[in-house]
């Protein structure tokens, strides 16, 4: 009698059980390592917001409430504390399109007058660097895709001339312009290939000194700047894919371990409607040195490179591309603090004046001895400055 009624209890408790278990299962969402990897699923929410270059508003993306599925571009203004959708996304429908496109991020001419859209973003290496773009006339509320007849997601670090008119970017390793009033294509570069890299960066470039866009506007919208990197001779490493099909692949890149031989580096100056390139002779083997970062001055007529050899010297050089020929000999403007270099030109569009550049020294280490006079080499408003400044030796934390 104990055992059925023992029995009975049991039956009860595993009915009741049942459907708290099916519910469970029901509400419980299959873990894949897709969504791991391959989503922004498990990513922190932070606020992503974009400033206007004068500092006058921020925008950021907020769920629409038009399209479904939709973000809007909201401009803010933080003196007033008001906010207006600037860019609705039911004006982010492509043609023949019943859904916006999904913005990965996007950049507005210095006009505001149009919008670059990246979208369909695809990793390459760490990052979601290759995609689709397209530009949207916000008066015509017209948006058109750039590329002509490229692949999907293959265009890469798209960006505008600073006039609005042109948008450069990078596809199959070479550089191209478009033109956005009649979308004529042109090539700026034809070497493009698996060893040749133009505009964008190999293995070493992205994983020791964090470059990837790899082209730079002049100011005037004239001429573009770029590395190009030359893979061929670097040993090659192999790869084992093990999780896209069936039997393991296997891949190979450029890899050099220490003390192999390096990619070659230099940097190009082209005019923007295309034309010959003209290529910066800097000193020094391009396979044992560096071009760790490069940009132009505010006047458009000079170009300030840093070059790092293997030992992570690095010496700010400043350059004239206006002068004739096909080869530009670089001059030195003179060997500052190991630090100094590397503050100037890492922060790109930040313009650092004599105070500024001795407080981000402070900032940034920690003083090991005297005063000493330095000669130093930095943008003011735009402007290539030299200096002689008293500064304290200091050491990297």
């Amino acid at each position: 009698m104990r055992t059925r009624t023992g029995l009975k209890w049991l039956v009860l408790l595993l009915l009741a059980a049942a459907p708290l278990d099916a519910a469970e299962k029901r509400d419980r969402k299959q873990l894949t390592v897709a969504g791991i990897f391959d989503s922004d699923e498990f990513e922190p929410k932070k606020l992503a917001a974009q400033w206007f270059r004068d500092g006058s508003a921020y925008t950021t993306l907020e769920d629409s409430d038009g399209p479904e599925g939709g973000r809007d571009i909201v401009r803010h203004d933080p003196q007033s504390g008001t906010s207006r959708v600037m860019v609705p996304a039911a004006h982010l429908l492509p043609p023949g399109g019943s859904a916006p496109l999904k913005i990965d991020s996007y950049t507005f001419s210095d006009d505001q007058s149009l919008v670059l859209i990246y979208t369909n973003s695809q990793r390459v290496w760490r990052q979601k660097t290759r995609g689709d773009y397209w530009v949207l006339d916000r008066a015509a509320r017209i948006v058109q895709q750039l590329g002509g007849d490229a692949r999907p997601a293959t265009l890469m670090f798209a960006s505008f001339s600073p006039d609005g008119s042109r948008v450069a970017y990078v596809r199959a390793n070479n550089i191209y312009v478009e033109d956005l009033r009649d979308h004529q294509i042109k090539a700026l570069t034809r070497s493009g290939s698996d060893a040749v890299i133009n505009g964008t960066f190999d293995w070493v470039y992205e994983e020791e000194l964090s470059l990837r866009n790899g082209f730079r506007w002049s100011p005037d919208s004239k001429s573009i700047a770029f590395w190009q990197i030359t893979t061929e001779g670097v040993p090659t490493f192999p790869l084992i894919n093990q999780t896209d099909t069936l039997y393991p692949q296997t891949k190979r890149f450029p890899y050099p371990k220490v003390g192999q031989r390096n990619p070659a580096c230099r940097i190009g100056v082209v005019p923007a409607q295309g034309g010959k390139i003209r290529w910066l002779k800097v000193a020094g083997d391009p396979r044992d040195h560096y071009i760790a970062r490069m940009d132009w001055a505010k006047s458009s007529n000079e170009i300030l490179l840093q070059q790092l050899n293997r030992l992570g010297a690095n010496p700010v050089q400043q350059v004239d591309p206006a002068i004739d020929g096909g080869e530009i000999d670089v001059e030195s403007a003179g060997q500052s603090l190991a630090l100094g270099g590397d503050i100037i030109l890492s922060i790109h569009g930040i313009r650092i004046g004599e105070t500024d550049y001795q407080k981000r020294i402070q900032e940034r280490g920690k003083a090991l001895g005297e005063d000493e006079q330095v000669e130093v080499t930095v943008l003011r408003n735009g402007d290539v400055v030299n200096l002689s400044q008293s500064v304290q030796v200091l050491e990297n934390n």
